[in-house]
């Protein structure tokens, strides 16, 4: 049932101020950034009850479309959709 409402529940996270030092929506509005990669993982996700690693998450958001597109830093990276 999670998965179902995955989609509707990354639009929230990533456009939550809460959570915008970690995850935010790039200026066009096409994109989002994983800003600080350990603090995602380690804090924001286990929050909303879900326990995806790296590789998990990638997976998962391939599954909806989404498109990996790179690295800024070792600890961002770029999706968009």
């Amino acid at each position: 049932e999670k998965a179902r409402i995955f989609p509707v529940w990354l639009h929230a996270v990533v456009s939550s101020f809460r959570h915008s030092d970690s995850i935010t929506w790039l200026p066009h509005g096409r994109a989002f950034a994983i800003t600080d990669t350990v603090r995602f993982f380690e804090e924001v996700i286990p929050s909303c009850g879900y326990s995806y690693s790296y590789k998990q998450f990638m997976e998962l958001i391939a599954a909806y479309g989404f498109q990996h597109v790179g690295y800024y830093t070792r600890s961002r990276s770029v999706v968009f959709y």
